[in-house]
C-alpha cells in the first residue's frame, strides 16, 4: 500500500482525520492524455460513509495492571474502530482515537486494560473501508483498469474487458473496497503526540488510496 501524508496538525478535534479519497488510477486516460485520480465521489453529489479500523503501539502508564502485566517500558497495543464521511469533491473526515467502537487496549505482556495514560504512540495503521456497491465498483474497476493496462499495446480493449470483469467480481464477491496507511514515525507522528487529546489523537491529514477489493 502507498502512504503520502500531506499535513499534520497539533490539534485534536471531533475530525482529527482528513484528506483526500481516491481510487487507484493511471495518470493518463485511454488517449494518452494527462487526468487526475477518480476521486471516491457519488453521481448524486451526495456524502458517503467512511469507516476506519485502527491498530496502534505506544507506551503509557497503566492504572488498573499488576507487576506481572506490566512491561518495563510501559509499551502497550490497541485496536479500535470509528466512522466518518466523504463529500462530493473526495474529501473525507472523522475521528480516529484510543476510544473508538470496540476499543480494546493490551499491554505488550497480553494483559487487557481499561486504565491507559497514554504517553506517546509509535506506530498506527489505518484501514479504512467503503461500500463495494455498484456505483463505488464501477468507479474503481475503471480506475484499475487504467492502471494495470496503462502500458498494454491495445489499452482501450485492456480496459474495457478488465473493467468489466473487475464489476462482476466487485459486485457480487465482495463487500467493500479498502485503502490502508501506516504511520511509524517523522513529523506527522510528532504532531499526532503532541495534539493528543486523552484518548482521541492529534489532528492529521493524508491521502487514502482506495486499491483493493474485500
Amino acid at each position: 500500500m502507498t502512504l503520502l501524508l500531506l499535513l499534520a496538525c497539533t490539534t485534536a478535534t471531533d475530525n482529527n482525520f482528513t484528506g483526500k479519497a481516491a481510487y487507484r488510477d493511471a495518470p493518463t486516460d485511454s488517449s494518452g492524455s494527462a487526468k487526475e485520480a477518480q476521486p471516491v465521489a457519488r453521481e448524486d453529489g451526495g456524502d458517503q460513509s467512511i469507516q476506519f479500523t485502527s491498530s496502534f503501539e505506544g507506551n503509557g502508564t497503566f492504572g488498573d495492571l499488576t507487576d506481572i502485566c506490566l512491561p518495563a517500558d510501559g509499551s502497550f497495543t490497541g485496536t479500535s474502530s470509528s466512522e466518518g464521511a466523504i463529500d462530493s469533491d473526495g474529501n473525507f473526515s472523522g475521528e480516529v482515537s484510543a476510544a473508538g467502537s470496540g476499543s480494546v487496549l493490551k499491554s505488550t505482556l497480553g494483559c487487557v486494560t481499561s486504565d491507559l495514560d497514554i504517553d506517546a504512540l509509535t506506530s498506527i495503521t489505518i484501514v479504512a473501508f467503503i461500500e463495494a456497491d455498484s456505483e463505488n465498483c464501477t468507479y474503481y474497476c475503471e480506475s484499475n483498469a487504467r492502471a494495470e493496462c496503462e502500458s498494454d499495446s491495445d489499452r482501450a480493449a485492456c480496459e474495457a474487458d478488465l473493467a468489466a470483469s473487475c464489476e462482476e467480481e466487485c459486485t457480487t464477491e465482495h463487500t467493500s473496497i479498502l485503502a490502508e496507511i501506516t504511520i511509524d514515525g517523522g513529523a506527522s507522528l510528532e504532531a499526532i503526540n503532541n495534539g493528543m487529546d486523552g484518548e482521541v489523537f492529534g489532528a492529521f491529514t493524508s491521502e487514502l488510496t482506495f486499491d483493493t477489493l474485500d
